[in-house]
């Protein structure tokens, strides 16, 4: 082959190379492609220029092989060979960013907010993780995003990193600037005084957890697309099952997850507890929960380990159980050190007169309606021993995720207390999570018909959707409307309460 055709060729082929690697790129990437409230936008710049230069070096390869067959010599292209340069410069530059910075960066999550003090009013915690050392960052905030001129103490690792920010005003507007990957200013809003009645809204869903995110469905990033929409909502309450821990890929799925919801926790504090998938095996004998290292949550249980906690915002009160992987059943079956905390913690926001609702969040529900092998699945009725503990406390809402489906269930200890004093359990496991959406139905729940020991209970469902979901919860005083969005945008039920 000819000189001139064998580069005429080249042109061609790089080109038509190109162009091949676009359309595949476009096909397995397609549904997160346009997502630019993600990291995903980055893609964006790189298929652009991959295709750009594609579709020049295929014409200019055609044009090349025209001469060549002609017998002309042709010394560049569009008159110019710096066009030539500088887009193959370019595709060079797209690829050597997109294994540089997209591979070596993708680790990094971050920032996110949580709060580690129960006084929501006056603190905030920031968080986030880098894959590289990082062993003196400087944190930068102010009342003002032009004024970054207070600076705080960065707590942590040299690459798990967290700034405890105290004695904030009540709601009030803050920006910070968080040192290296990503050094943008942000801006979060401090809750209200405790016991306050001014009018908020917050968050919940379940079950985010995503085995194999690269060939996900993405429904937990359109719920999120949906929920940071809300722009009045103050925090997220999140039940567990965040990652699958049985999977090997289970820190892929934990990055990815943070990826995810940055577009809300960079702003407002995500609350999580741990479900039955958020534990990781260590060793045979070692066992710990990896959320726990992510996180910066409450230390205001008995056990000073973050997966059990207390905190209130407004006039709103919330107790999160986590997950015991060891038995997570029946209180009798922790100590009775924790069982008296819960109880007295409910009875404190029950006596206090600073609140409003008082909220339990754990991850299994004590009552609900899967079905599992086309009967009831009634795999989590030990769990119905905190019932009673609930009523006798003031509970208005118990809330939970682990089954993949949206549900409302009325409960008390009679059928007379239905409509009077009861109980709302509320089960939002349709996340995102990639196991599949569970099958449901009506279902009353009654000691009688199916006695546990000698608990009383009765209750029914309300309301059920199978489908991915969120919930929001509205707050005015004694008046509460909640709310359940399919990942889609559909309205499953709206329904208020009133005190």
């Amino acid at each position: 082959m000819k000189k001139k055709h064998f580069k005429s060729f080249l042109y061609f082929l790089f080109g038509f190379l190109s162009i091949i690697a676009f359309i595949v790129a476009i096909i397995i990437n397609w549904e997160c492609l346009f997502n630019l409230t993600s990291f995903y936008w980055l893609y964006f710049i790189f298929f652009t220029i991959l295709l750009l230069s594609g579709i020049y070096l295929v014409i200019e390869g055609i044009h090349f092989i025209k001469a060549a067959q002609k017998g002309e010599y042709i010394d560049c292209f569009l008159y110019n060979k710096i066009i030539t340069t500088f887009l193959l410069i370019m595709l060079i530059g797209a690829l050597l960013f997109y294994f540089t910075y997209l591979n070596n960066k993708k680790d990094n999550i971050g920032p996110y907010l949580s709060w580690s003090d129960e006084d929501t009013s006056s603190t905030m915690t920031i968080t986030w993780v880098t894959n590289y050392a990082e062993p003196n960052p400087i944190f930068k905030w102010g009342e003002t995003s032009t004024d970054l001129d207070h600076r705080a103490k960065v707590e942590g690792t040299e690459y798990h990193h967290f700034v405890k920010l105290k004695d904030l005003d009540p709601d009030s507007t803050y920006y910070y600037q968080i040192p290296g990957f990503r050094n943008i200013i942000t801006q979060f809003k401090t809750g209200p005084k405790i016991g306050s009645r001014e009018p908020f809204s917050f968050l919940f869903y379940g079950d985010t957890r995503e085995s194999n995110p690269s060939e996900s469905e993405l429904h937990h990033e359109e719920n999120i697309e949906l929920m940071a929409k809300e722009r009045n909502a103050r925090f997220v309450l999140q039940a567990g099952d965040i990652a699958n821990e049985y999977e090997k890929n289970w820190k892929e799925q934990w990055i990815y997850n943070f990826h995810v919801i940055e577009p809300i926790s960079k702003h407002i504090p995500y609350m999580s507890i741990a479900g039955n998938h958020d534990w990781h095996k260590i060793t045979d004998i070692e066992k710990r929960y990896i959320f726990i290292d992510y996180y910066e949550l409450p230390q205001n249980d008995p056990n000073k380990d973050e997966s059990s906690y207390w905190f209130s915002y407004g006039n709103v009160f919330i107790l999160a159980i986590g997950y015991d992987e060891e038995d997570y059943a029946a209180p009798e079956n922790y100590d009775s050190k924790f069982v008296n905390w819960v109880s007295e913690k409910l009875q404190y926001a029950k006596n206090s007169g600073l609140f409003d609702w008082i909220f339990v969040m754990n991850h299994k529900p004590a009552f609900s309606i899967k079905i599992e092998n086309n009967k009831m699945d009634e795999n989590n009725t030990q769990i119905r021993y905190w019932h009673p503990i609930f009523m006798e406390n003031g509970v208005d809402f118990v809330l939970n995720g682990h089954n993949h489906h949206y549900e409302r269930v009325t409960m008390g200890n009679t059928l007379a207390d239905i409509g009077s004093h009861n109980i709302t359990y509320l089960v939002s496991g349709g996340g995102g999570g990639g196991s599949r959406l569970h099958d449901c139905e009506m279902a009353t729940f009654d000691s009688n018909t199916n006695p546990l020991g000698d608990l009383k209970y009765y209750g029914q469902t309300n309301c059920y959707n199978i489908s991915y979901h969120f919930v929001k919860f509205s707050v005015n005083g004694n008046t509460l409307t909640l709310t359940a969005t399919t990942d889609i945008g559909n309205i499953i039920e709206t329904h208020t309460f009133s005190k």
